[in-house]
């Protein structure tokens, strides 16, 4: 479905932004933590270009992101998920 959205909308239509959004959602929910990171981190890049950092949408995928680190931070060093990007 992204990649339909991206294709047909364009990768920063606001539709395909939500989309990467709920896909970085479920990846975390599936354990896919380093996955699911890079999604929020590119849901984000393309809200804060074409909405703004204080826009509602890209507030929300800002806290997704935050839970989301903070969830890996607290998990114990295993390796599982060592493709992770490091926090700008």
């Amino acid at each position: 479905m992204l990649e339909d959205r991206s294709r047909t909308l364009g990768r920063d239509h606001p539709h395909t932004l939500y989309t990467r959004h709920a896909l970085a959602w479920v990846l975390g929910q599936r354990g896919h933590l380093a996955a699911a990171e890079a999604e929020y981190r590119a849901a984000l890049d393309g809200q804060i270009r074409l909405l703004g950092e204080e826009h509602p949408h890209t507030r929300s995928t800002s806290r997704a992101l935050g839970d989301l680190l903070r969830r890996i931070e607290s998990q114990p060093a295993t390796g599982a998920e060592s493709g992770r990007q490091s926090v700008p």
